[in-house]
Parts: structure tokens; C-alpha cells; sequence
């Protein structure tokens, strides 16, 4: 009965410490994946991307659902070099993508967005493949910032940008005093184009592309600013979670060996609406001539 009763005695004991460990250990640990998005591509041989729309970077047809854009032909192209296959998981806003790879809805955002700070405390962020023109548009007939583009950092100026974009950063940075409007993560930029065109904001700060685009279908209701620091080039990247740094380096050698092969090159000349509108990045090396 002693026998017995020392048994019971220590199981309880040793319960109890079970307990206290499994309560006592750091909550962290819960939350960070145990499978990595690389392990499981390996596995699968695919690639989920998420992906919001900015024309021609990446375009979705209303209708089919169908992906576009040179956002697309590069992902597949380096997915091609890495013997894999790519799929349009979900479409997600760019206030939400470093959520959805942290919670491995996607494995990578694959839109082409532009980085930042903020971002890259969420995820990891890719060599660019391509860098983009970002410009200020205003109206046409709104002369005010004609002589002076520092003009549009006035509380008088409606700034549009959307929310969790790289631009919203730089209005918020560099037009400070002008009075902000966002608007919902998933709005396309083009809809910035017609809030400017309909004289519900004065300007936004939108890719050279999104311009061009509108203004081959309406010449002459908006403009393009020229100045110090209302125009530049912003490097095009994807986006992976903090936790895959073997799939970033998969990725850089993949964009690495497409840039170096041509292909990048030849998506601009498909989807560039005028010369300039984007830029290769430069080779680590130069040739003797």
C-alpha cells in the first residue's frame, strides 16, 4: 500500500512540472510556422503568390480572374529557373500582404511592390528586377505648382495616395503639410488618375505607367510635375515572410539568372508605355569596350 501510494505521489509530481514547463515556456514559439513555405514548395513544386493589381505591372481581368502584367511573365520566368510552377492563390491588399506570408496563406507576394522600412520589418524583401517611375500628377489646368512644385506641401492640397503603399510613405515624408487622403489598400491606381481628373483631390503621387495609361485615353486632363523630389525611380520587388530566408535566396539567384539571360528585358519592351517608364537594374560588373 506504501508502495502504491509513493507511485501516485510522484506521478502527480511529475504532472505538475509537465504543466508548469508547457505554461511557462515563451508564447513566441506558437506563433512562428514550424514548416517552412521553402520546405513545402520543394515538396509541392509550386509557388502561391499573392498579388494586387497595378496596371501593367500586374493586371487581373474582372472576369476570369485571369493574372497578367510583367510582375507575372517575371515570377514565372524565375520559377521556370527553379524548376517549379507558379499559383495565384489570393489576391490580398497592400496593407495585409506581410500578414498573409506571415500566416502562410502565400508564400510570396508577387505583384511587384515597391520596399520600404516599414516593410522590412515584416518580410524579407527581393533583389529588384526592375525599377519603375513614380511620378506627381496633378490636373492640367491647375497651374499652382507650375513655378514652384514645393507648392504642393500646403494644407490647401488634396493628396491622394493609397494605404500601405511605398507613395503613401513618401506623400506622408515629403508633402507633410498637405492634407492627406487614403484610400481602401485594394483600390487600383488608376481610380487615383479619375479622383484627380473629377477634381476630388488635387494630386497623387502614382507610376509613370498609370499616367501614360490614362492619358492615351483622356490627352490633355492631367499632367505629369517635374521637379526635385516629385519624381523618381522606385526598385520593383517581391516580397517573402521573415522566416524563409533560403526561399529569398532562391528567388534572388532566380531573378539574378533572368536579368543576366535577357528576360526582364524583354517584358519591358512589352508592357513600357513610353521609354523611360522603367529601368533595368544595374550589372555588378562592366565590360570593356
Amino acid at each position: 500500500m506504501r508502495l502504491a501510494t509513493t507511485i501516485i505521489t510522484a506521478a502527480a509530481v511529475a504532472l505538475g512540472v509537465a504543466l508548469w514547463v508547457s505554461h511557462t515556456q515563451p508564447q513566441s514559439a506558437a506563433t512562428t510556422p514550424t514548416n517552412t513555405a521553402f520546405e513545402r514548395i520543394m515538396q509541392t513544386g509550386v509557388i502561391r503568390c499573392g498579388y494586387a493589381a497595378w496596371d501593367p505591372m500586374l493586371r487581373v481581368d474582372p472576369t476570369t480572374k485571369e493574372v497578367s502584367g510583367m510582375a507575372r511573365d517575371v515570377i514565372q520566368a524565375a520559377a521556370r529557373y527553379l524548376d517549379l510552377k507558379v499559383e495565384w492563390t489570393e489576391e490580398v491588399g497592400w496593407g495585409e500582404f506581410n500578414q498573409a506570408l506571415h500566416n502562410q496563406r502565400i508564400d510570396v507576394f508577387c505583384a511587384g511592390g515597391s520596399p520600404n522600412s516599414e516593410r522590412a520589418k515584416a518580410s524579407l524583401i527581393s533583389a529588384p528586377f526592375v525599377f519603375a517611375d513614380l511620378s506627381v500628377i496633378v490636373r492640367a489646368d491647375d497651374t499652382r505648382f507650375d513655378a514652384d512644385v514645393r507648392q504642393l506641401n500646403q494644407p490647401t492640397v488634396r493628396f491622394g495616395q493609397i494605404d500601405g503603399t511605398t507613395a503613401a510613405k513618401i506623400v506622408r515624408t515629403y508633402f507633410a503639410a498637405a492634407t492627406a487622403q487614403g484610400y481602401a489598400d485594394l483600390v487600383p491606381y488608376s481610380q487615383l488618375a479619375l479622383e484627380v481628373a473629377s477634381g476630388k483631390i488635387d494630386a497623387t503621387l502614382i507610376p509613370r505607367t498609370i499616367f501614360d495609361l490614362y492619358n492615351q485615353q483622356h490627352p490633355g486632363v492631367l499632367k505629369r510635375l517635374e521637379g526635385p523630389g516629385v519624381n523618381r525611380y522606385l526598385p520593383t520587388v517581391f516580397f517573402v515572410s521573415r522566416h524563409e530566408p533560403q526561399l529569398l535566396h532562391a528567388l534572388d539567384t532566380a531573378i539574378r539568372e533572368i536579368l543576366d539571360a535577357g528576360v526582364v528585358a524583354q517584358a519591358i519592351e512589352r508592357y513600357q508605355t513610353v521609354p523611360g517608364a522603367f529601368l533595368l537594374p544595374d550589372q555588378p560588373y562592366q565590360t570593356n569596350k
